[in-house]
């Protein structure tokens, strides 16, 4: 047993030797005897062990792809692909990414606030933003017919696709206002940018949008301030460059400003004309444009009448006189004064001046009417008191466009009644005066003169009344000798 042993043990020596001989110089000697010879290889692999290498490979490039597209959408999702401004008086800046979702909802100043409410707006699509907060606008009234324009301003890398955002938006908005019977007028413009506009921006708490319109205008009218325009609305803004006839760079204009809350050319004609006591007909360069002037709008009229050039500012909200300037044609004198300061009542020299005016007006107009004679005058034609503003023509001038229009003489008028009347932040003079034959109501505009109301009543039997007017006075007559004959009693 133990030789068997040994020999295993033996044969297991010569095995292990055999084994690790000297392998490197065999292999280079059978790889130069078999060069050239193609030997046969033979699979050995397990079928099941690749298939599940090949499953366990799959699924990690699954799961690297997922990682890649997963990180690629988060990234477009929440990148921004396009800025879009809403600019009307309140202005709202949106963030949305290139699906149309909403990113991020910027309100620039406090009446955005107001506007955005408590609505959350992130992650909503354009049209459904743009549909509540124009919806908020017409609700809380930033958006009337009396202020129908928006500024619409769309920044993009894309030229082409920042177009076509800007004419969809426009037209979305439009649809919208019209349903409310609003004729919208809307500009729509590129939101590219510099430093300066950005600066400009900040400065005047307004958006890029804002910023580039009015940067535009004091560009092409060396007359305006930035700092002052900032102030104005987008329906104000649309106006005055529609006034001053300023071709807006880069801008698309659809619609027209509404200019229904101001009182309009004819008006602040008709009211300097009034203040230099003159007409139209005797007028000539007539000029009128509707204008800024720090912050408020204003109609600027000026007109040459006689050897005097007038310069008139008018608020074009109530129609009052804000500055006035005379100069004469050949320019050798001018005076440049405020009516409010200069036409002063507290001021007793103007006032009596005018009052004297007014007074010496009425006594011509009597003095030259035949039948008029100075015991036939009323108390009620004695001058009136009435402390006449600059853009007023006062209680005189109208009764004498009454008495006129009337047809009758101021010795005619048996009983006068005339107050001032306020209606839709208008003055009117109401005048209600008798005469034997007719009762007359009329209701004239204080500033222009114009007639608003006009209505004659006959009075019923006036050869009736004669008689007993007649009959009074014999009475009348017939008192004094009573008491004579009862003095002499007594």
């Amino acid at each position: 047993m133990s030789n068997r042993n040994k020999k295993i043990e033996n044969d297991i020596r010569v095995a292990i030797t055999n084994t690790t001989p000297d392998v490197l110089q065999n292999i280079l000697s059978d790889c130069k005897d078999k060069k050239g010879v193609v030997i046969p290889m033979t699979n050995t692999n397990n079928k099941k062990n690749m298939t599940i290498k090949l499953v366990a490979s799959a699924a990690a490039i699954i799961l690297v792809m997922a990682g890649v597209f997963g990180f690629v959408g988060y990234k477009r999702t929440t990148t921004v692909d396009s800025i879009i401004g809403f600019d009307v008086n309140p202005s709202i800046e949106l963030k949305i990414n290139t699906s149309e979702k909403v990113i991020d909802v910027n309100a620039i100043n406090e009446d955005a606030v107001a506007i955005i409410g408590t609505m959350d707006l992130k992650g909503s699509k354009l049209d459904v933003a743009v549909h509540a907060l124009i919806g908020s606008m017409l609700e809380k009234g930033y958006i009337t017919e009396l202020q129908n324009s928006i500024l619409v301003t769309v920044k993009n890398k894309n030229d082409k696709k920042s177009t076509l955002l800007e004419e969809k938006l426009s037209k979305e908005i439009e649809n919208l206002l019209k349903e409310s019977s609003i004729d919208a007028a809307i500009l729509a413009q590129d939101g590219n940018s510099d430093k300066d506009l950005e600066k400009l921006a900040v400065e005047n708490n307004i958006s890029i949008g804002k910023a580039k319109l009015i940067s535009q205008i004091a560009a092409k009218d060396a007359t305006q301030d930035v700092s002052k325009l900032a102030k104005l609305s987008i329906n104000d803004l649309n106006l005055l460059a529609a006034s001053k006839n300023i071709a807006l760079d880069n801008t698309v204009s659809t619609g027209t400003a509404s200019s229904k809350k101001y009182i309009g050319n004819e008006k602040a004609t008709a009211i300097a004309l009034a203040s230099a006591k003159t007409s139209a007909d005797k007028v000539s360069n007539l000029f009128v444009e509707f204008d800024n002037d720090d912050g408020k709008m204003i109609y600027e009229v000026e007109f040459v009448s006689g050897s005097t050039k007038y310069d008139f500012d008018i608020e074009a909200i109530t129609g009052e006189i804000v500055h006035t300037q005379k100069e004469g044609a050949n320019s050798d004198t001018q005076d440049d004064k405020n009516p409010t300061e200069s036409d002063d009542p507290s001021k007793p020299e103007d006032k009596e001046e005018e009052e004297e005016d007014n007074n010496n007006t009425d006594k011509n107009d009597q003095d030259n009417d035949p039948g008029n004679t100075n015991e036939n005058q009323d108390d009620e034609d004695e001058p009136s008191t009435e402390v006449v503003s600059p853009n007023k023509i006062g209680e005189n001038k109208a009764k004498q466009l009454a008495f006129t229009h009337a047809g009758i003489k101021a010795s005619d008028i048996k009983d006068i009644k005339i107050k001032i009347d306020f209606d839709n932040n208008k003055e009117y003079y109401e005048l209600t005066f008798t005469t034997e034959k007719a009762e007359f109501d009329y209701k004239i505009d204080a500033v222009t003169g114009a007639f608003v109301q006009s209505d004659k009543t006959l009075i019923e039997e006036p050869d009736k009344a004669e008689p007993d007017i007649e009959k009074e006075e014999e009475d009348n007559n017939q008192e004094p000798p009573e008491v004579d004959d009862d003095t002499d009693t007594d």
